[in-house]
């Protein structure tokens, strides 16, 4: 149970403009421009230290041009402006840009090959980061008429936020103390996979198998650990954004979706399941060690289940998720003699070994071609979980939706 405390009034409003303009010529050629205009206050009366306003400006131009059937490429240019002003981030400016291009050629009826390359440069409160050149590159081979293998490897690149870097406050009883010395977390993934296509007539559908892999270096944390508090002149308990991982995940994922007709019913299936194995290595012997990332599931799965009967249509979404892999410590544990950070949590770590399982289910019927009514149970089970320590998810919900068209 969340201690009343901890709870604040938060009066907020957002706007967002979102232009955009497609233009197609005749000839081989697409252009495409979309903005993005955001404005955000956040205000809490009884903790005005967390108030917070920004202003966000997103612009992208994008050409595509195809010089035959089997070339084409894409050109694009990006910019992103942010400005910050909160007691506990302080005023603060950042600004994203980036050009980047990438090339598309069919060199046969049954093998495709795109490669690209993106140009970053990232700065914050005037002070510059390096120009950063990030590369991709992925390959499809048809190899049968519905069977397709392909590859693909990329590289990523992360600046810190303006909240990682600068960040000062108390939410509850959880300090949140700022790094601006933290640097730019960097990495790349790899995947290989196959995609089966199923045309029987009576069943339709695709199934997608993949293998992926990535490492990552300076991984952004929060670690929990003492900290100077420049507002007590002293030491303190808290948590800080921290570069500390050289990371590598390891993983599968199968997809599938499937849809088929039985006399009068319409019925359709999907779902996935994905295991990873997450894991710190050491750079210098290039060894895995046996320490799990945090706040990650070694496994998940999902199924949906629908179908449809004249003008009714029923369906179920099934959900689970293993048990977290690793946490900090300090929520398992007493500070001080005090009260945990987490009430209640202790208990709820031991209880869900298992992890958990959701059900929601959704029923409707359309009265006519224009207007329909549903009914939603998400939850069904009202099951308690998380997806980490302190972010408990809803528990069960009904509602009701009528929805027109005209």
């Amino acid at each position: 149970r969340q201690n009343e405390s901890t709870a604040n009034r938060l009066y907020g409003n957002l706007v967002t403009i979102d232009p955009y303009v497609t233009l197609e010529t005749e000839g081989r050629s697409v252009h495409n421009l979309r903005a993005r205009l955001q404005s955000s206050e956040n205000r809490f009366p009884e903790a005005g230290q967390n108030d917070s306003r920004a202003l966000s400006l997103f612009a992208e131009y994008q050409l595509s041009y195809g010089f035959s059937p089997d070339l084409e490429v894409n050109f694009g240019i990006m910019e992103n402006y942010s400005h910050v002003s909160s007691p506990f981030y302080g005023n603060h400016e950042a600004l994203n840009l980036a050009v980047y291009t990438q090339t598309d050629i069919s060199l046969s009826d049954r093998l495709k090959f795109v490669a690209g390359v993106r140009l970053e440069y990232n700065s914050l409160d005037g002070v510059s980061d390096r120009l950063v050149p990030l590369f991709r590159a992925g390959v499809n081979y048809r190899l049968l008429d519905y069977t397709f293998l392909r590859g693909s490897f990329g590289q990523g690149y992360r600046y810190p936020s303006i909240a990682e870097r600068h960040a000062a406050t108390t939410i509850g009883s959880v300090r949140i103390v700022p790094n601006p010395e933290v640097e730019p977390e960097s990495g790349w993934s790899s995947e290989v996979g196959i995609k089966q296509g199923i045309m029987t007539g009576r069943l339709n559908g695709q199934v997608d198998l993949a293998l992926f892999y990535s490492e990552n270096t300076g991984m952004i944390e929060y670690l929990f650990g003492i900290y100077p508090d420049p507002a007590q002149g002293a030491l303190g308990l808290g948590f800080m954004a921290t570069n500390v991982e050289q990371s590598r995940v390891y993983g599968t994922e199968i997809e599938f979706a499937l849809s088929g007709s039985a006399g009068r019913f319409t019925n359709s299936v999907s779902g996935g399941y994905v295991f990873i194995y997450p894991v710190e290595y050491d750079p210098e012997t290039g060894r895995n060690s046996d320490v799990y990332l945090k706040y990650r599931r070694m496994h998940s799965l999902k199924l949906y289940l629908r179908t449809e009967y004249r003008r009714f249509d029923l369906g179920v979404s099934l959900r689970a998720g293993s048990r977290i892999l690793n946490i900090d410590e300090v929520f398992l544990i007493e500070l001080n003699s005090q009260e945990a950070i987490l009430p209640g949590f202790y208990d709820y770590w031991n209880e869900s070994r298992s992890g958990h399982f959701l059900i929601d289910q959704h029923a409707g019927f359309a009265i006519n071609e224009k207007l329909r009514i549903s009914l939603a149970v998400k939850n069904l089970l009202n099951t308690i979980y998380m997806g980490r320590p302190g972010d408990i998810m809803p528990h069960r919900n009904y509602s009701l939706r009528l929805t027109g068209s005209f």
